[in-house]
């Protein structure tokens, strides 16, 4: 009996850590029910939008290298020649988003959704946590992965 109310009490503390990470005002990193452009506005004042409602967001020739954007939603974001080396993408959504001519060398990119990203010129060079199958598919949608890859012309075709 002794060991059920233990482990019930380990698990009601596990479960409130959990909420209150999820409450506004207990989670600095994270702007739980902001607006996507006041995520865009707060991420260029501190570099940091962990978790944070993204999508579509117009973030083109924006120098946010370093920043924090771990499981964000970015889906469909415009960010074309954005620079984002050194960048936490780990579980960001990235799905359908313009990625042309994107910096992200050395970006974190574990658990990255790429989905229907347009990645022309994209330079992934040293990014973190990309497979060998998905280097493939990346360079032949003429991502730049390695040292020795090119540009290729822009047609703005996507």
């Amino acid at each position: 009996m002794g060991c059920i109310k233990i482990s019930l009490s380990a698990a009601a503390l596990i479960v409130s850590i959990g909420f209150v990470t999820m409450v506004p005002g207990t989670h600095s990193d994270v702007a739980y029910g902001a607006s996507v452009e006041e995520n865009r506005e707060n991420l260029l004042k501190t570099k940091e939008c962990v978790g944070c409602n993204l999508e579509g967001v117009n973030l083109e020739h924006v120098a946010l290298r370093g920043a924090d954007l771990h499981y964000s939603n970015l889906h469909n974001a415009k960010m074309r020649f954005a620079r984002l080396h050194s960048a936490n993408l780990n579980g960001a959504d990235l799905s359908g988003a313009d990625l042309r001519s994107v910096d992200l060398r050395s970006a974190d990119m574990r658990y990255t959704a790429l989905v229907g990203a347009i990645v022309k010129n994209a330079d992934l060079r040293g990014a973190i946590g990309i497979t060998p199958a998905q280097k493939k598919h990346l360079r032949k949608r003429g991502a730049i992965i390695n040292q020795g890859d090119r540009a290729v012309p822009d047609d703005n075709d996507g």
